[in-house]
């Protein structure tokens, strides 16, 4: 079931990345995908760890060129992202950092509520 709309804080995410019209109908499938793989990743990745702590050991393994597959993978969604949004400046790691700071301090607001969900 695909939503209506993107959750105000993946808009703002994805504005903050330079994609004016994330929630346009042709770009909601492939962000709310993207942000699913993301979301994915950075819980198999974390071995117990806060989500912050995953995003940073994730960017910390891009930086050092040392990525799981799975950060392979995930590298390899965003290319077909951006195919799809149009926007060849976005990196994974500028995505990571922008994903980071729309995280809240409690557990149960914001993109904490929506890795519950899907958790």
């Amino acid at each position: 079931v695909q939503e209506d709309r993107l959750a105000p804080t993946v808009q703002s995410l994805f504005q903050r990345l330079g994609v004016k019209d994330a929630n346009s109908e042709q770009n909601r499938p492939a962000i709310n995908h993207f942000m699913s793989e993301l979301l994915q990743t950075l819980g198999q990745e974390n071995n117990g760890q806060s989500l912050p702590e995953a995003i940073d050991a994730a960017r910390s393994q891009l930086a050092n060129g040392t990525q799981s597959t799975r950060l392979d993978a995930l590298q390899s969604e965003l290319d077909t992202l951006k195919g799809s949004l149009g926007n060849s400046d976005l990196n994974l790691d500028q995505l990571l950092y922008a994903f980071k700071q729309t995280l809240p301090q409690g557990p149960r607001e914001g993109v904490g509520q929506l890795l519950n969900a899907s958790a």
